[in-house]
């Protein structure tokens, strides 16, 4: 005699999944959550790079603001003043009313001295990073432009990055 059940329709046996079945699932999901950690990993390296981009692009441009604003109040830009003497990694600028501004890569680091005409000089780094260099060059004899020059050396990975900031002595309408 056969076992009827009190449901119409259904049997006894239940129907389970199979160890492959499960394996398959399994590697389905392991592929699925493989995927999402390299989406989620390549989106966090994106962003860090933006980031580097963009705080870099700000350190340049406050930099140039504040070398522009200098030398457009400077008159002039003597060879000498003091113990410093100008060149390649040292740029003087005599403001108005005695006042001279000091520029001077030393170190990996960019420094700029304020020495007013009477009181304490006050120093502050303007720009300190390691695959960095400044120059400061006068676009012609008797110019009144100056340039600061900053490469990037990108090591092995091609030739080296070069921003030129150039400003007038006594800003443009001089």
């Amino acid at each position: 005699m056969r076992a009827t059940s009190r449901f119409p329709g259904c049997s006894r046996r239940r129907r389970a999944f199979t160890l492959i079945e499960l394996i398959v699932v399994m590697s389905l999901l392991s592929v699925i959550m493989g995927l999402v950690t390299m989406t989620l990993w390549g989106i966090i390296r994106v962003e860090h790079g933006s980031r580097a981009a963009f705080d870099r692009l700000y350190i340049d441009a406050t930099l140039a603001d504040q070398f522009r604003e200098d030398v457009g109040q400077a008159s002039a830009a003597p060879q000498r003043w003091q113990k410093e003497s100008a060149g390649p990694d040292c740029l003087i600028l005599q403001m108005i009313g005695g006042r001279h501004i000091v520029y001077r890569w030393e170190e990996g680091k960019l420094l700029r001295h304020d020495f007013p005409s009477a009181g304490n000089p006050a120093s502050r780094i303007l720009l300190a990073q390691n695959r960095v260099t400044a120059s400061f060059i006068r676009a012609e004899p008797g110019s009144r432009v100056l340039i600061l020059r900053l490469a990037e050396s990108q090591r092995h990975h091609g030739p080296d990055l070069v921003l030129e900031i150039a400003a007038a002595l006594g800003g443009e309408g001089r």
